[in-house]
């Protein structure tokens, strides 16, 4: 009896949900409606690969049906008009479920598209997950309703995806003191003051990750540069070269025959809703960069003490070429005030100028000194003979602190050695190091006058501390060639995308590259020798030097570092809208520089001074024309 139960129990039961299920004559089946008028999608960005979406890359979504297209649909024998409504996009990070906002999104005009985009948004190397949401309505009664769910709840229909964003590139530093450290070098400048180099300028802010996703806008700052004594700490100052260099210099002369020890230490902050902040690596540690060294001062009380002090001397020690209408002025500048310098009387500071080789006195200058000022100035004597061998002699209360030698020119300006006009004569091919040419830079010579045979001098070329007297820069404006090229565009449209940001250090030549121009002389390290000291005349052998303007190979780097960029983004041409974009990712080499005017400008700087004291634009023919394969398909 009870099996004759359960089995009619089972089947009350079996009843009951299978006339749950059915659906009734005339009745709409709504999912069954949903299956066939949902709309698939696909996902893909304009290099979207295995890799991943590139964050600065648009997501696009492709309908397989038009939003808002009316469809026929029979279902359960209804013939029923149903079409779709686009409700809304939600993006979540796969990790936590944590919804992305702020992105924007547009649809096309065809309606079968959505443009995704997410600038600045997304993390590098997550994975998401994508939502489309749509609404259904059906034409019942003359007029358009949405489809329910049940009576009261409009059904949703939600479409996922997932996709990737990929890595960062190499040029996004990780939060580390070896990628992103400030400090490069610390070492010993005459022996007893630190010199400190940087990787970076101080006030450069960059993009920096913690952890492979984010990104954080982060920056450098020293926070203290010290000298200190058995625990006591000197007061100092920094003296800056470059925005790459600073001089760690005392205030107050060092003690003799003393241990000292520079200590630098930076630390970094980050932007957090617009405050800077100290900034922490992936392990929560305040990122933190320290350098020292440690020197001993031995005796001050000689001659060649003074010149540990000195940072420049115009005239310069065994200077080759001085011009005495170039400036009025000579001066001695020193690294720290010279009133702090024991042996130096600042109030009676006599310079005396002897003619070489008898030694006679030709003048006697008092020296002015400036309060706060680190220079000691005097007049030039206006009786110095040019082409003449002069020695220069510092006295404080009659007691020789230091002296040189130095030559005068045969010209009274530097202007004065200098053409109006030049001509290419040669073109100074290099190349990438394989052996495959790069460019042919373009150069001239430039030869010295019949009856002076006068050259020019070490400052002149290499200069002091790194900075040659004779600055050339490329008066690019007036480059009739370069108006027109590729390289220009370039330059003019930097970075002409995201990813296409030169790796070379902008400072050193510009950009546009405008002062890779160099000078070449055979004998390029002319400065006065002993034997012409001693004999006060000076031989010449020089007949030329050369002008060789480096900017093609700097165009042509550049141009080899933007399409390298846009071969990694772009898998094919085909997905380039750009024309000239399209040209450069097809071109492996820009074009060779051609005919036209290449004027240059020269000007002439004072030693350790950031003083022009003289300028001359000279224009730079070239005549040699060369086919621009570069243009040609």
């Amino acid at each position: 009896m009870k099996f004759y139960c359960s089995l009619l129990l089972l089947a009350i039961t079996v009843l009951f949900f299978s006339c749950g299920k059915d659906i009734a004559p005339n009745e709409l089946n709504v999912d069954g409606v949903v299956s066939v008028a949902r709309t698939e999608i696909s996902i893909n960005s304009n290099n979207y690969a295995s890799d991943g979406l590139g964050l600065d890359e648009k997501l696009f979504v492709y309908l397989d049906k038009v939003i808002g297209e009316e469809q026929s649909i029979l279902n359960n024998d209804i013939n029923v008009k149903i079409k779709s409504e686009f409700q809304k996009i939600i993006i979540k990070r796969k990790i936590d479920d944590q919804t992305v906002s702020n992105f924007n999104y547009s649809i096309n005009s065809t309606k079968d598209t959505i443009e995704i985009d997410f600038t600045e948004i997304l993390e590098a190397s997550r994975e998401y997950k994508l939502e489309v949401i749509f609404r259904y309505l059906k034409f019942s009664d003359n007029k358009w309703e949405y489809l329910k769910k049940d009576r009261d709840q409009t059904l949703e229909d939600t479409i996922q995806k997932e996709f990737m964003t990929k890595e960062f590139g190499s040029h996004i530093f990780r939060v580390d003191v070896s990628t992103i450290g400030l400090l490069k070098d610390i070492f010993l400048e005459n022996e007893i003051f630190p010199k400190v180099q940087l990787n970076y300028p101080v006030d450069r802010e960059f993009v920096a990750t913690k952890d492979g996703h984010g990104l954080s806008l982060v920056r450098a700052r020293i926070k203290d540069v010290n000298i200190t004594s058995n625990g006591n700490s000197l007061e100092v100052e920094q003296s800056w070269n470059s925005d790459y260099e600073f001089k760690v210099l005392p205030m107050q002369e060092y003690t003799e025959q003393t241990n000292y020890k520079c200590n630098v230490l930076v630390e970094f902050e980050e932007k957090v809703d617009g405050e800077w902040l100290a900034l922490t690596n992936s392990e929560s540690t305040v990122l933190k960069e320290e350098k020292s060294i440690e020197f001993t001062v031995g005796s001050l009380e000689n001659e060649s003490s003074i010149g540990r002090y000195l940072d420049a001397t115009y005239p310069l020690d065994r200077q080759m070429n001085f011009y005495p209408k170039e400036y009025d002025r000579g001066y001695f500048q020193f690294v720290m005030y010279p009133k702090n310098i024991a042996s130096v009387d600042v109030n009676n500071i006599v310079f005396k100028f002897f003619s070489l080789p008898d030694q006679i006195e030709v003048s006697s200058i008092s020296a002015v000194v400036n309060s706060g000022d680190k220079t000691i100035w005097f007049d030039l004597p206006q009786n110095l003979e040019n082409d003449k061998i002069y020695q220069i002699k510092m006295l404080s209360n009659s007691k020789e602190l230091y002296s040189y030698e130095f030559r005068v020119s045969k010209f009274d300006r530097f202007n004065e050695k200098l053409p109006d006009e030049l001509k290419i004569s040669f073109l100074d091919s290099s190349d990438d190091g394989n052996g495959l040419s790069l460019s042919d830079n373009l150069g001239c010579k430039v030869y010295y006058d019949e009856e002076s045979r006068e050259g020019l001098d070490f400052y002149e070329i290499f200069g002091l501390n790194d900075i040659p007297l004779v600055q050339i820069s490329a008066v690019l404006e007036k480059w009739d060639w370069y108006q027109t090229s590729v390289y220009k565009y370039i330059y003019d449209n930097y970075p002409i995308i995201p990813e296409a940001k030169l790796t070379r250090d902008m400072s050193e030549v510009g950009n546009p590259p405008v002062n890779p121009i160099v000078i070449r002389q055979l004998n390029d390290n002319r400065r006065l020798s002993d034997e012409e000291v001693e004999a006060g005349a000076v031989t010449y052998f020089d007949k030329h030097f050369l002008i060789v303007n480096m900017l093609p190979e700097y165009w042509k780097l550049d141009y080899i570092e933007t399409r390298k960029a846009m071969l990694e983004k772009y898998d094919n041409v085909e997905e380039i809208s750009d024309e000239l974009h399209k040209r450069i990712y097809s071109k492996f080499y820009g074009p060779r520089a051609s005919a036209g005017n290449y004027p240059v400008l020269f000007e002439y700087k004072l030693p350790g001074k950031n003083i022009i004291t003289s300028t001359k634009e000279i224009s730079i023919i070239n005549e040699f024309e060369i086919r621009n394969y570069w243009l040609e398909d």
